[in-house]
C-alpha cells in the first residue's frame, strides 16, 4: 500500500528509507485532537468533510513544530544526525503549509 500523507492538500510520500511519517496515537484522547486537527482543514467540493483515519494513515513531518520532536529534526539535520524521528506524548499537529487557503474558505461557510 503506497502511503501518502492524511492530510487534505498534503500530498507527501515517503521516499525510500525516508522517516517522517507518523501513525494516528493509539492513545484515544490524543488521536481525537489529530482527528480534529486534520478534519478543521477538509473542504471538498465546497463542503466540510470530516475525517476518519484508516488503520494506515499517517501524517508527515511538515504539520509538526520542531519543538514537539524529542531531537528536533533541524538540528539533527544541522548537525548531519539521522536519528529516529519521534514525537513527544501529547503533541498534535499545528502546522498545515499546504492547507492555509482553506483557512478562506471555511470562513465563507461558517459565518
Amino acid at each position: 500500500m503506497m502511503v501518502q500523507c492524511a492530510v487534505f492538500g498534503c500530498n507527501a510520500r515517503p521516499e525510500k528509507g525516508e522517516k517522517g511519517f507518523f501513525r494516528f496515537p493509539k492513545d484515544e484522547s490524543i488521536r481525537r485532537k489529530w482527528i480534529l486537527a486534520v478534519n478543521s482543514r477538509r473542504i471538498i467540493d465546497g463542503k466540510v468533510v470530516d475525517f476518519t483515519p484508516s488503520k494506515h494513515a499517517k501524517l508527515c513531518i511538515k504539520h509538526f513544530e520542531d519543538k514537539y520532536f524529542v531531537n528536533p529534526p533541524s538540528v539533527m539535520a544541522s548537525a548531519g544526525l539521522g536519528l529516529r524521528l519521534l514525537l513527544l506524548p501529547d503533541t498534535v499537529p499545528t502546522l498545515f503549509p499546504d492547507t492555509d487557503y482553506v483557512d478562506q474558505l471555511l470562513v465563507q461557510y461558517i459565518v
